[in-house]
């Protein structure tokens, strides 16, 4: 492959950098709809979540399959753009589906949590596929050779989450106030139609060299699927982290505003993007991974627990 992996590096930070906006954008467009709340916020995240994990899912699946992993990225980047663009109208119908439902629900308990949570699926499941997607289909062009493919994945993953928080940022705190909703979807979708173009200018400047890792690096063995639910349970805990927090900082500094939850999801994803960007230049060093992951799960257990008085304590310092 002709292309550095520092070029591939920027591309997937400015592709990180256009999910987020969207879903800084996407969650105010829904307010109106599912209302101002950490409640409204987590449905949201929940069908962002589910898109990403099933796109990285297909795409992992088919990516070793495509003879040019950087054609197969600009198709997806092309897809999130367009998707992106019929969005508002996509939404003026969901809003009219839940208008209708609304009187026939009346009384009907746990109602109203399952039509929004369905209806935030139905719109977001299509454009977080594809940027579920992306991920695998980079690491194609990134993880050249098996033993390291920790540092390369490492990397790539810290560069995408680094490009979420900035995305976020700009989204929350410059984008909205001075482009408004509508120029900066546009101004998100131009990204990534860029983001596509590029990608494809260089797939056609010679074949993606083949990595070593392919199918048979996939962890078939019960230890292998072990170490997969652990992984998806690490995820589950990690998410509940972040709403649960995001409430309790609502609470305690008694603001909902989409710019507050926007500033404790950047504050989370500059966690991740540091904690990647570690991981990556040392999981290779380490001989044995599987035990580097339980160290840090239990740190994060740790930090977990003691949460609960750093949260007691901020009362007395705000």
């Amino acid at each position: 492959m002709s292309k550095t992996p520092l070029a591939l590096l920027i591309l997937f930070f400015f592709s990180g950098a256009c999910s987020l906006v969207y879903q800084v954008v996407w969650v105010r467009m829904l307010m109106p709809v599912f209302g101002v709340s950490t409640f409204a916020v987590s449905i949201v995240l929940a069908a962002f979540m589910a898109g990403l994990a099933l796109g990285s899912y297909w795409c992992g699946r088919v990516a070793d399959r495509r003879g040019n992993g950087l054609r197969l990225y600009a198709l997806l980047e092309l897809g999130i753009g367009v998707f992106a663009l019929i969005f508002p109208f996509l939404l003026a119908g969901l809003d009219e589906v839940y208008t209708a439902l609304y009187g026939s629900l009346q009384g009907i308990d746990g109602a109203f949590v399952l039509v929004r949570l369905v209806l935030a699926f139905a719109l977001l499941l299509v454009p977080t596929t594809l940027m579920g997607a992306t991920l695998p289909t980079l690491s194609k062009a990134v993880a050249h050779r098996l033993e390291r493919v920790g540092g390369d994945m490492g990397r790539l993953y810290a560069a995408n989450t680094l490009g979420a928080a900035t995305g976020c940022a700009v989204a929350a705190f410059f984008a909205l106030e001075y482009l408004g909703v509508s120029g900066t979807t546009y101004a998100a979708a131009a990204g990534n139609l860029l983001i596509a173009l590029v990608a494809y200018r260089w797939s056609r400047g010679g074949q993606q060299e083949q990595t070593g890792v392919g199918r048979d690096a996939v962890p078939t063995t019960l230890e292998g699927r072990l170490v997969l639910g652990g992984f998806a349970l690490s995820g589950f805990v990690a998410l509940g982290y972040e709403v649960l927090w995001t409430r309790l900082l609502a609470m305690l500094l008694q603001s909902a505003t989409a710019q507050t939850l926007s500033t404790i999801l950047v504050a989370f994803l500059l966690g991740l993007a540091g904690g990647a960007a570690l991981g990556a230049r040392l999981i290779d060093r380490w001989r044995t991974p599987l035990a580097a992951f339980g160290a840090v799960e239990l740190l994060i257990g740790l930090c977990g627990l003691s949460s609960i008085a750093a949260f007691g304590s901020i009362p007395y310092i705000v």
